[in-house]
């Protein structure tokens, strides 16, 4: 029988991983208890769901199809890797910063944060005793001196420690180098970082707002700029017109004509009604407090006695070509005509008519007698 001696630093160097297949394992076991925890939070009343946490590929293949969000946690992760970032332990740092990040995002209550929190704690305790245990596994640097090197060394101790000086000024000047560059990178990530997060908010603030509300809007800012100016073109005709010719109160006074003068009572409601075909009687619901064509009678409710009112035609023209057109729809079925109309441009209201209400309409007492002109 032959025993062999393996030497202690031989046999940690053969059963330490590489820093890579380190990484790999512990984000193996991070991702897995953070799967378990969004799979199987705490206080939940269904069934939990069992992880195979041997390999990643297993992993994937226990996850449920229905639990998305755990599903894009993983594919998150998967792959994830920060070569930018120059050393293990800060690259499984930001591996459990950007968990957490991922996990504070699914909810917002404060019971689910509180839970994130104490997983966090126990995500970190996993990824300190890893690292240690790792770090424990690599071999021991030697630091025993051979006497005849040193003996032998004396001689040249001083041009050695010019060398030693010129190479630790050069491995200095690289590692500064190396640090301006990582440095550089990550604030690149940064920048990328936030330009896709205010790209994305961009994109949100357009999905409110469609795209055809800006074009109306535009459009009626135009309409109301070209207003403007035909109103400032106008002022300014007026202030360069002949004194003798016309005025700007008796300009004022013709283009207003049409409208109806009318003297405030707070006792008097005024409201803009049309008839209906067959009916020969006013709907309250269909009161309106602006003219239009087809409104074109005026009803006058005194609040002293709200039962009955009085009705005439508005004087204001610009509303009577329709009933103008249409006398004998519009206007016989409320009102007595003067004269027949025929190519007149208004009517006048000669006597005012008398409406009762009833329930909620307006029942016609006594027509109203118009004119045509």
């Amino acid at each position: 029988m032959v025993f062999v001696f393996i030497h202690p630093l031989v046999w940690a160097q053969e059963t330490a991983p590489s820093p890579s297949e380190f990484y790999e394992k512990v984000k193996l076991e991070l991702l897995c208890k953070s799967l378990d925890f969004v799979l199987n939070p705490p206080g939940q009343n269904k069934p939990a769901v069992d992880l195979d946490c041997q390999r990643m590929e297993n992993l994937a293949n226990s996850l449920p199809e229905s639990q998305t969000e755990a599903r894009r946690l993983f594919a998150l992760f998967e792959a994830k890797t920060y070569p930018e970032l120059p050393s293990l332990d800060a690259q499984l740092d930001k591996l459990v910063s950007d968990i957490t990040l991922e996990l504070r995002s699914l909810q917002s209550t404060q019971a689910w944060q509180e839970d994130v929190d104490v997983l966090v704690f126990g995500l970190k305790n996993i990824k300190n005793e890893q690292f240690k245990a790792w770090n424990d596994a690599l071999p021991p640097v030697s630091t025993q001196k051979d006497p005849a090197l040193a003996s032998s060394s004396t001689s040249l101790l001083m041009p050695l420690l010019t060398l030693l000086l010129f190479l630790a000024l050069m491995g200095g000047g690289a590692y500064l180098y190396r640090e301006l560059q990582n440095l550089r990178q990550s604030l690149e990530q940064m920048e990328n970082h936030f330009l896709e997060r205010y790209t994305r908010l961009d994109r949100r603030i357009d999905s409110m707002t469609p795209a055809k509300d800006y074009q109306s809007l535009l459009l009626r800012f135009n309409f109301l700029n070209e207003q403007l100016a035909a109103l400032l073109q106008e002022v300014n005709v007026l202030k360069t017109r002949n004194a003798h010719k016309i005025s700007a109160e008796e300009l004022y006074a013709k283009r207003t004509e049409h409208l109806e003068s009318y003297v405030f009572n707070p006792d008097v409601q005024i409201y803009y009604a049309r008839i209906l075909p067959g009916i020969s009687s006013f709907e309250q619901a269909d009161f309106k407090t602006e003219p239009s064509r087809d409104r074109i009678y005026k009803i006058e409710i005194n609040l002293n006695n709200p039962q009955q009112a009085v009705f005439s035609i508005t004087d204001r023209r610009e509303y009577h070509q329709m009933a103008l057109l249409y006398a004998d729809k519009m206007l016989a079925p409320a009102c007595l005509f003067a004269n027949t109309p025929y190519n007149d441009s208004r009517i006048l209201t000669l006597e005012p008519g008398y409406l009762e209400k009833k329930s909620a309409q307006w029942i016609i007492l006594k027509k109203a007698k118009i004119a045509f002109e």
